[in-house]
């Protein structure tokens, strides 16, 4: 029996996606003599990636002359384009392969390497469509979170800008982050705002109101959480002390704590002249009231 058919993680998994007509196995030699085999889902992947940074280098004279011992060190040494990791956790394995990762398995190692291959598909940046100012920036979150992350950053260079990432769903398994600025941010509102999404016990994020309701304190008639899809809003909020949550999947992110006056200012606000924008936001009261 070869080593790789022997090993017990590669069966786990075969096992688990047999079924599954996406299901890939590529089988290789890792420096042309350890039988190994690549696995990753068709369609979650970037094949090209996987086979020109990944495969190749896999197959190259760099690892002719290791032994299975030094094996798994010279792959995490290897610099690859891709992110790698190890896990040696089947079920670990098999929910990363749902991400867009691929696993490497080698001969009878008990372990695997998991690269990050997701295909960069995702839409573009552009322009807010429900909250689009004369005078103002003209990007808009979009469905990655990621990329929402990176939008906030690149406008607070702060390296007391903290992203902590929460996992929400059994099934979804929805990555949620909480952004806000050490110092800034109350730690109790921060701290609450972590236990409540944290704790929610739900199979799949299927929409954006599922957290903004684990945000609500009671059933109080006024808004307290804001939803908006402009950075440069998030990032005003943020400034103040609100936590931004970003929900990976969704264009939009919600802020809190935040009051009634919150939602009576607008970012067109702070385009106009001093007194313009207070006569309008004085307005905005009267009306309400």
């Amino acid at each position: 029996m070869s080593p790789l058919v022997s090993n017990s993680l590669y069966k786990n998994i075969v096992k688990a996606f047999s079924s599954d007509s996406d299901f890939t196995v590529k089988k290789l030699l890792v420096g042309g003599k350890f039988e190994a085999a690549l696995i990753f889902l068709d369609g979650c992947v970037d094949s090209a990636s996987l086979s020109e940074q990944v495969v190749k280098p896999l197959c190259g004279k760099i690892f002719e002359d290791a032994d299975e011992s030094v094996l798994p060190d010279m792959i995490m040494g290897r610099n690859f384009s891709l992110t790698v990791q190890r896990c040696s956790d089947a079920e670990k394995i098999m929910q990363k392969l749902s991400f867009g990762n691929a696993a490497l398995i080698v001969g009878r190692l008990r372990e695997a390497f998991v690269f990050e291959a997701r295909p960069k598909t995702f839409r573009a940046v552009g322009e807010p469509s429900s909250e689009n100012i004369t005078k103002g920036a003209k990007d808009c979150f979009t469905e990655q979170a990621k990329v929402n992350v990176s939008l906030i950053r690149n406008r607070l260079i702060n390296p007391n800008l903290r992203a902590e990432s929460v996992t929400v769903g059994r099934q979804s398994a929805t990555t949620v982050y909480l952004v806000s600025i050490d110092g800034i941010v109350n730690p109790d509102c921060l701290e609450d705002a972590r236990k409540r999404i944290s704790s929610l016990d739900i199979d799949c994020v299927s929409s954006l109101g599922i957290i903004e309701e684990a945000l609500k304190e009671g059933d109080c008639i006024f808004p307290q959480v804001l939803v908006t899809e402009r950075p440069d809003r998030v990032c005003a909020h943020i400034n103040e002390g609100c936590v931004a949550v970003i929900t990976d999947g969704f264009p939009f992110v919600l802020l809190a704590p935040v009051s009634i006056l919150h939602h009576l200012s607008t970012a067109e606000d702070y385009s106009r002249h001093h007194i313009s924008a207070s006569v309008i936001r004085v307005m905005r009261y009267i009306l309400l009231i």
